[in-house]
This record gives C-alpha cells, structure tokens and sequence, in this order.
C-alpha cells in the first residue's frame, strides 16, 4: 500500500486525570514498552527529563514523556524552525469531516462487489480518533476520546479506568487482544503526560486557565494502494498545529505559542516516528479489519414506523406538521414534506437521534398555512425498504382517526349496554 506523507490534525480533549509522582516516574519505561509492542521504534536522541527551561509544548503525542525515552549517550537534537511548510489547503485532497462520505455508503459498495476488503473500497474510508482536553484549573483536567470510521462511533474512552470502550461487536476489528492492549497503554501513558507537561508548562506557554485543547487524528483510505495519516490539533476551538511530512507545523493563522510547540517537539525524533507509524501503518491496517468486521453488522435492516402530528402553532393561524421516522436502521435516512412530487424548502429535520436498541429516530416539521396543509405528505426513503418509499398524507392520519371512532364507538356503546340490558332482563324473569 502506498502511503502518503501525513497531514492531518488532532484534538484531544481530556478527562479528570492526575498522575502521581509513582506514576510518572513510570511513564517513560512504559511508553517505550508499549511502543515496542505496538510495532514502533523509539529512536533515543530525546531527553524530555534532561531539556532545556524554554517554553514547553501542551501537546504529548504518543511516547513523548519524560524519561526513559533516550539511548545512552544520544543527544538532543538541535531545534529546528517550523515554519517552512505549511497545512494543505482546501482543495488540497486532505480528508475533512465536511467531504467525508457516509460509511453505509461505502459498505454498500463492498456488498456489491463482494471482493476483497480494500479492493471495494471506491471511495475514501476514513478511520477517526477525537480528543477533548479542557484543562480547568492547574489540578483539575478532563479528557474525552471517541473513534470513528466515517460517521459511525466505533469506540470511546473510559477516563476512570484508562481503558478503550468497544462500542460494537466488530469495533476490534481483526486486532489481537494483545495488539489492543499495547495500543491502549500507549494512549494512557500519553494522556498521563499530556497532562503533566500542560501542567507544568502552561504559565510558559502564556496559556490561561481553563483553556480546551482538541486533537483529530487518524487515516483515510481511498484505495487498495493508497493510505493518508493525519493529525491535526486546535487551541480554543482555532487551528494550532498540524502534522505534515515527519514535522509538525504550525496551522495557518496560529500565533506564536504554536510555533513554540512545533520548535520543541520537531527535536524529539522518537515522538514524531511514532506518530507517524501510528498514523501511517498501524491505522491503515486496523481500518481494513474494521471494515471487514462492520459489513456483517451493515446487513441488518431494520424499517422505520412513522406517523404525523401537529405540533406547538407557530402563529395566528398557523399550523406545524411533523413527521416522526422512529426505529429505524442503518442510519442514513431521508426525510421531507413534499406537495405532490414537489420538496418543500421549509423543511427542518432534526439531529438523528439513537435508541437504546442501536436504532434511530428522526422527525422533520413544516410550518405552514392552515388552510395549505391540504395536499401535503412526508415521505420516508430507507434502504430497508426495498426501493418503496413510505409516504404518509397530512389529513388521511386525521381521517382515519375519524373513521376509527365512528366504527370503535358504537361497538363501545354495544359491549357497555349489552351488561346492562342482560342485567334488566335477569332482574325482570326473576320478579316474574
């Protein structure tokens, strides 16, 4: 597989997580253990526990820890300036979360072909680590982490136990228990550093508490020989840093405290190898077994239910349509009004929202004049439903309701006078 250089970004939010002084003392031996075993070399020119006093960076990516990461004798590297070279622009190819195409879609295709894993993949697949860490105060710090191939969750992070939460039956791909394991280390030694170097570091940097630090990481893969890592990281929701061609870079527009981390971290040779291994080999290898794994899941179809009411009046006048789709699976569904075969532009649909049982609920509303209401319908289009859309007509739901009580009514009227009238029979042959 051919693979191209990285240019990506990462966020990476955190968790409440202190590590101890026993902890620390422990995190280089165990962050060169488990970037052995993760497949990643450490390359010993780097030092974190014998560097200089300038300004440190918030940002510890993988394996960048103080201690235990240098080779005797190695030496640290001279710094190098990080501003020859800068993010890609749009345009560029680079995957985003706006031009990533739904995963449904991209398995869909895979069932078709019925080929080998990367040969169906027509479209880019793209594989996401995102993470959260708001530093509160200088004692107080919370990280948040969740994976996602395309726009599917996959994984999560338990803050508490330091451990990754599979979300699905598939989402270990074809890794090994072993294999995930030496991964899951190596993200909390790095969250234990992150979190002790921006604690000890932040004051230098002229970073404010609380300030939130987020971090996109992964790779995309758009055919059988082509792989792209990325990561890319933001300062207060802004673009900060991002990793291009073994070096990290400053993002366009950033300011100088950027630079400041990109001029550390580029003297750590062992930190951005394992990087780029991380986001060049190992992801690449566990999308493919990901996806592999989650087209068995993608075959279940589940059909929607859906039924119409009115909602809060918007005004004078005024009606609010909506159309309830509940229960439904995959999760890619479209829903509109429509006026004959006409889409009408007002339509507002919600966010899609999941159910305990892995399906979904959406609605969309319209508001509208009361007497237009006539004529309109939601109509519902879901893979489940064999190419046969499910269109539901504003008034017919009234009609039916309508229709219903007048056959359900005097059936009512019966079965409750029907005791009656056998009690006053009863009453009366017994007086005879």
């Amino acid at each position: 597989m051919r693979h191209e250089a990285p240019t990506g970004a990462g966020t990476f939010q955190g968790s409440r997580r202190e590590a101890s002084s026993g902890e620390a003392g422990d995190m280089g031996a165990a962050g060169h253990q488990a970037g052995a075993t993760a497949g990643l070399s450490w390359r010993g020119n780097e030092s974190m526990s014998g560097r200089l006093r300038e300004p440190q960076t918030v940002f510890c990516f993988n394996g960048c820890l103080r201690g235990g990461a240098r080779r005797p004798g190695a030496r640290r590297k001279s710094g190098r300036k990080c501003w020859g070279s800068s993010a890609e622009k749009a345009g560029s190819g680079e995957a985003s979360a706006g031009d990533m195409l739904p995963l449904e879609r991209v398995l869909l295709a895979a069932l078709l072909l019925q080929g080998d894993n990367a040969q169906a993949i027509q479209e880019h697949l793209v594989f996401t680590i995102i993470q959260i860490s708001s530093f509160v105060n200088q004692s107080w710090v919370q990280h948040r982490g969740s994976g996602w191939l395309g726009d599917m969750q996959t994984h999560g992070w338990d803050t508490d136990s330091g451990t990754i939460i599979f979300l699905h039956t598939w989402s270990k791909g074809n890794f090994s228990d072993e294999e995930l394991l030496d991964l899951e280390l190596l993200f909390r030694v790095y969250l234990i550093g992150l979190t002790r170097e921006a604690q000890e570091y932040v004051s230098q940097l002229h970073f404010t508490y609380p300030f939130e630090i987020q971090v996109v990481v992964g790779c995309e893969l758009r055919s059988s020989d082509f792989s792209k890592g990325f990561l890319r990281s933001a300062y207060e929701g802004s673009d900060f840093v991002t990793f291009q061609n073994m070096s990290l870079v400053p993002s366009p527009g950033a300011d100088s405290k950027a630079q400041s981390v990109c001029y550390l971290i580029n003297q750590y040779e062992g930190i951005k190898e394992i990087v780029y291994r991380l986001i060049t080999n190992t992801c690449p290898r566990f999308v493919l077994g990901l996806f592999d794994a989650a087209k068995v899941d993608y075959k279940r179809q589940v059909r929607p239910e859906a039924w119409l009411s009115a909602g809060p009046a918007p005004g004078p006048g005024r009606l609010r349509l909506v159309c309830h789709v509940s229960g439904f699976y995959p999760k890619p569904v479209w829903v509109t009004w429509m006026r004959g075969e006409q889409e009408q532009q007002g339509t507002r649909r919600g966010d899609v929202l999941p159910h305990a049982d892995g399906t979904w609920y959406l609605r969309a509303t319209l508001d509208v004049a009361a007497q237009e209401a006539a004529g309109l319908s939601c109509r519902v289009k879901h893979s489940s439903l064999g190419g046969q859309d499910m269109v539901l007509h504003w008034g017919n739901s009234i009609s039916i309701g309508l229709i219903s009580l007048a056959v359900i009514l005097p059936v009512l009227i019966f079965l409750i006078g029907l005791p009656f009238w056998l009690w006053r029979r009863w009453s009366y042959q017994s007086i005879s």
